[in-house]
């Protein structure tokens, strides 16, 4: 692949959501594909900076569920994701919608951000 002097803006990544077990399984993993933003490095550290600094200063878990829907927000442009209660309408990317996911899969904020970081930083290369 030849490497572009200006990135695309987005990159597709799939997250592995961990997930409680359904009827006929113990806990497994669920899949979301975020669009990720293509940031510099600097917008990246900073997003990461004010993330902590709003997560740890929370004073609910509400605000803690916010500040988390807000760093997700900050370094995704998209995801695919439907409601089957909804005849799998697609579910809109935002605070709401995000923190609603973390309130039921705690384990998405970490997975989200270890996804970014190994895609970004090309953790995962190929040797």
């Amino acid at each position: 692949m030849k490497i572009k002097f200006n990135p695309n803006p987005t990159f597709k990544a799939v997250v592995k959501v961990p997930s409680p077990g359904d009827d006929s399984s113990s806990a497994s993993e669920g899949e979301i594909t975020f669009d990720f933003r293509h940031l510099k490095t600097t917008d990246v550290d900073k997003i990461h900076s004010e993330a902590a600094e709003k997560i740890s200063g929370a004073k609910t878990q509400a605000d803690v569920l916010k500040a988390m829907a807000g760093h997700i927000l900050k370094i995704s442009a998209g995801w695919d994701i439907c409601d089957e209660d909804k005849n799998d309408e697609a579910v809109k990317m935002d605070e709401v919608s995000v923190a609603h996911m973390l309130a039921y899969y705690p384990g998405m904020y970490t997975a989200t951000l270890q996804t970014f970081s190994d895609e970004y930083w090309n953790a995962k290369a190929k040797i």
